[in-house]
């Protein structure tokens, strides 16, 4: 009984994953959360800050994007060390997850919009 349900958390995590990589991420942006959380652990300001500048053009463009359709704007105390925290947590949540994925997460969030981890 025990094999049969850690199979079936197995598959069910690993369908989480694929829907939440639907949508195509480039640059950093693909890489996976495992890849982030190594960096963030090895303390590499470098990486932090690339991680940081793409994340600031992701949202960016969501901006530009959403303002076009009328959609929700990304608003609110953005700092570095808030952004990092949701990023650390989330990570550490779904460490298959892109950190593209993991943007999106935040962007809703800082939009006001519900926050949808299944997707």
């Amino acid at each position: 009984m025990k094999k049969i349900i850690v199979v079936f958390l197995a598959c069910f995590s690993l369908g989480q994953v694929a829907a939440q990589e639907a949508i195509a991420a480039y640059g950093i942006g693909a890489r996976g959360c495992g890849e982030y959380l190594e960096y963030r652990k090895r303390d590499d300001r470098a990486a932090e800050n690339a991680y940081l500048n793409w994340i600031d053009g992701f949202f960016s463009a969501r901006n530009y994007y959403e303002a076009g359709r009328g959609g929700g704007q990304i608003r609110g105390d953005k700092t570095n060390a808030t952004v990092l925290a949701y990023i650390d947590k989330v990570c550490r949540d779904y460490p298959l997850a892109s950190v593209g994925w993991v943007a999106k997460q935040l962007a809703d969030h800082y939009a006001g919009l519900a926050v949808r981890p299944n997707e």
